[in-house]
């Protein structure tokens, strides 16, 4: 008897080590392809800084603008993708809290920029890392996302030099950017005209680092805006069943919360998940 529970302790942490192992493996982007979308990325704009007209400075756009990639329908996200406009500072603008611009003003501001005195722009990607989501197994899905740190410099003549640290996410699924984000644009957590897209990411780089109470805020945002979403109904569950972020309920009001999230959405992971209540395993 001894003997066989051993064996299935065994089998039962082989299968989580599996799943672990099998859940990185899955993922439609590795570390370093989101690496390579960010040096694509950076280095259009350190060519358009050289070359801020003719040639050189249209294609470089056009590779800059295709890697932001599609998003799940397949429709280019550059038409619509916002950027933190860090510009008016490069220039000295007094502003603070400028709301973020579309790419496609943030590039012509910048060609303007360059145009009219020299500007000298460069970059370094410092990492890359797999966001985590709320699980009840360790590694049970493939991320969803991937943060890349890239520091990048301007230096614009008669203008002070400066650095910014930003944080590009990536969608791991359709391998396109779903957020770009510096000290000019720190959060999305109380930003208006704010996509699901930017939130879901916000969302999971809170909950990779433990702001778990952001990172809840975050969700509910998503689902006041897509209450369908079956995927953040589950991360939402699986918070209130680790009494993370979600304040101080009861255990009892805790384990209803998570039980009442897991029935909103229709995945198999969720009924694994019920089961952990209906069973009594909690």
């Amino acid at each position: 008897m001894k003997k066989l529970a051993s064996l299935e302790f065994v089998s039962s942490f082989v299968w989580v080590f599996l799943i672990s192992i099998s859940a990185k493996a899955q993922s439609n982007l590795t570390l370093s392809e989101a690496k390579g979308i960010a040096n694509t990325y950076y280095g259009a704009f350190q060519q358009m800084a050289k070359h801020p007209v003719g040639e050189i400075q249209i294609q470089s756009e056009f590779r800059l603008l295709d890697a932001l990639g599609k998003d799940d329908n397949g429709n280019k996200i550059s038409s619509v993708f916002r950027v933190p406009n860090d510009l008016i500072k490069v220039v000295g603008s007094s502003m603070d809290n400028e709301e973020p611009v579309l790419i496609t003003n943030y590039i012509g501001d910048f060609l303007q920029i360059a145009e009219e005195k020299k500007t000298d722009f460069s970059y370094k990607v410092l990492s890359s890392e797999y966001q985590n989501a709320p699980e009840m197994v360790k590694g049970e899905d493939a991320p969803v996302f991937v943060s890349v740190m890239v520091e990048k410099t301007i230096k614009v003549s008669n203008h002070p030099e400066l650095k910014f640290e930003e944080t590009m996410s990536l969608n791991t699924r359709n391998k396109s950017v779903a957020l770009i984000k510096n000290k000019y644009r720190p959060s999305v957590i109380n930003a208006e005209n704010v996509t699901t897209e930017e939130l879901l990411a916000e969302a999971q780089n809170m909950y990779s680092n433990k702001r778990y109470e952001d990172a809840f805020r975050l969700y509910q945002k998503v689902l006041e805006k897509n209450p369908n979403n079956d995927e953040v109904w589950y991360y939402v569950g699986v918070m209130y069943y680790k009494k993370q972020g979600v304040g101080n309920l009861s255990k009892k009001q805790r384990l209803q919360n998570a039980y009442e999230c897991w029935k909103k959405c229709n995945l198999k992971k969720a009924h694994r998940a019920i089961s952990f209540i209906t069973d009594g395993r909690e």
